[in-house]
């Protein structure tokens, strides 16, 4: 049997033709994902579309193709700290400005606190939690960014 994903709702809220995530794969590795010390830390843990829905942004991208949806329901990490730090720096600075985000946070990733997307060749994968995974109590910031 499966185990149920903490966000499963929100994925099945958008009626999704295709899996997700699709080909999920497990591992252990240290995570890296943007952060801001201004938010608690169980804010920053909070998939894209949910994050938004709650402080009541609007979308920072449209795009509605399902891997992208589907994306948005997953928590954003790097697999290096370079990777995070450098793919930021890229942004536009007025776009690094609206997003928020000050630091960076680590997350020590096991099988078992979820399923996660292949890396792209920025190191960026997507994470899915399992319902019973305790990524707040993992997740520390690190550095700025």
């Amino acid at each position: 049997m499966e185990r149920p994903l903490k966000y499963q709702w929100l994925i099945d809220a958008h009626n999704l033709k295709d899996q997700c995530p699709l080909n999920p794969i497990s591992s252990n590795l240290k995570a890296y994902r943007w952060a801001s010390n201004k938010w608690e830390i169980a804010d920053n843990l909070l998939p894209k579309l949910e994050f938004d829905k709650k402080w009541g942004f609007v979308p920072r991208k449209i795009d509605n193709s399902e891997s992208f949806i589907c994306s948005c329901c997953g928590l954003s990490m790097f697999s290096s700290l370079e990777a995070a730090k450098t793919t930021f720096s890229n942004i536009y600075e007025r776009h690094r400005l609206l997003l928020g985000y000050t630091h960076v946070s680590e997350i020590d990733l096991k099988i078992e606190d979820g399923v996660m997307t292949a890396e792209n060749d920025h190191k960026h994968f997507d994470f899915f939690e399992y319902e019973e995974a305790d990524l707040i109590s993992k997740a520390k910031i690190i550095d700025n960014l």
